[in-house]
This record gives C-alpha cells, sequence and structure tokens, in this order.
C-alpha cells in the first residue's frame, strides 16, 4: 500500500521552469542563440492551439507590449526570443509579432533548430 501510495502521489513539488510545448521549424541556416536560454531572456512562446506565453505565463497577446516594456525597464535585453511551434496558423504568428512591435521592439530573434544538410 505505502508503495503505491508513493506511485500516486508523484512529485509534490511543481517543476515551473517548463517551457510551453513548441515544435521549431528547422532551417538549414539556423545560427546558435545561447542567450534565447538565460533566465532574463525575453521569452515568447506562441503553440499549435495559439495559445502564447511570455517566459512561461500564459497570456493573451494584447498584454504584451506591456509586459515587454516592463521587462525592458527591468533591464531585460532588449531583443526578443520568439519561439513559433511549426503548425501554428500564420495568423496567430503574425498578431504575436505585431504586439511585440507595439512595444517598441524591433529586434526579434524567431528560433528555429539547424537542419543537418
Amino acid at each position: 500500500m505505502l508503495a503505491l501510495l508513493f506511485l500516486l502521489i508523484g512529485d509534490p513539488t511543481p517543476d515551473v521552469h517548463h517551457s510551453p510545448p513548441v515544435d521549431l521549424p528547422g532551417g538549414f541556416h539556423a545560427t546558435a542563440q545561447p542567450k534565447a536560454m538565460a533566465e532574463d531572456a525575453m521569452t515568447v512562446y506562441v503553440t499549435r492551439d495559439g495559445r502564447v506565453f511570455f517566459r512561461n505565463l500564459r497570456i493573451v497577446s494584447e498584454d504584451l507590449p506591456e509586459l515587454v516594456r516592463e521587462a525592458v525597464k527591468g533591464g531585460a535585453e532588449n531583443k526578443v526570443y520568439l519561439h513559433v511551434d511549426a503548425r501554428v496558423a500564420y495568423g496567430d504568428a503574425a498578431a504575436v509579432v505585431s504586439e511585440i512591435g507595439n512595444a517598441g521592439i524591433r529586434e526579434i530573434c524567431i528560433l528555429a533548430y539547424k537542419r543537418d544538410k
């Protein structure tokens, strides 16, 4: 019984460092972006079903400009690293890019994985 209890309880501390589920597109000329992994990097995720996340926090895209401005005021790099699922609707991705632009950010790095030739 005790073993069964441990199996059903699982880990009592939730892991808040998981990224939203995004399957990045691939490209032959993708370059490494080590700053995208920094803890204070401004990361925006757009999942396959159109959900938007800012630094692992689910948001509505209309809130993105204010969140980005606050992050820049807090010392974040003036660049957004955009993780867009390869199967997301173009309109969902374009809306997020537009909202990032409304925050005054002109440097957007769309992430992809490097394909082998």
